[in-house]
């Protein structure tokens, strides 16, 4: 896998929480940040291209979407990634959580964002 810019995934990860909806910019961006050579998809408005996604850079991990507010006030989507130990239970911190309230796949895409960061973070401390 190519090595990943801390910098390019954080300023990514704002474009992605600011995002209104789908957006084929924002899609191409994404492309060419995570997957430079790969085809480009609708990451932004397609669950299933998210997930493509989550399951190429981070395989194994569990991965939990929703939908539905439970407060007002909160965002509409929510996403989260979590590893999980040998035997195949999920750890209780997700290693990626994030919301939005445009679609569930921004949601997801944010919560890889943050994942990676997360990742780069421990690797830096190790």
């Amino acid at each position: 896998m190519t090595t990943l810019d801390r910098q390019q995934l954080e300023a990514l990860l704002e474009h992605v929480n600011a995002a209104t909806g789908p957006d084929r910019k924002l899609d191409a961006t994404i492309r060419d940040v995570l997957k430079p050579h790969g085809a480009w998809l609708q990451y932004t408005s397609s669950v299933d291209a998210a997930l493509e996604l989550v399951t190429e850079l981070i395989p194994g991990k569990y991965w939990y979407i929703c939908a539905g507010r439970a407060r007002v006030g909160e965002p509409l989507y929510g996403a989260q990634i979590v590893d999980r130990d040998e035997s195949g239970i999920a750890f209780d911190e997700p290693m990626g959580i994030d919301e939005h309230d445009h679609s569930a796949a921004l949601a997801l895409v944010a919560a890889l964002l943050r994942a990676l960061i997360s990742q780069q973070t421990d690797e830096e401390a190790a």
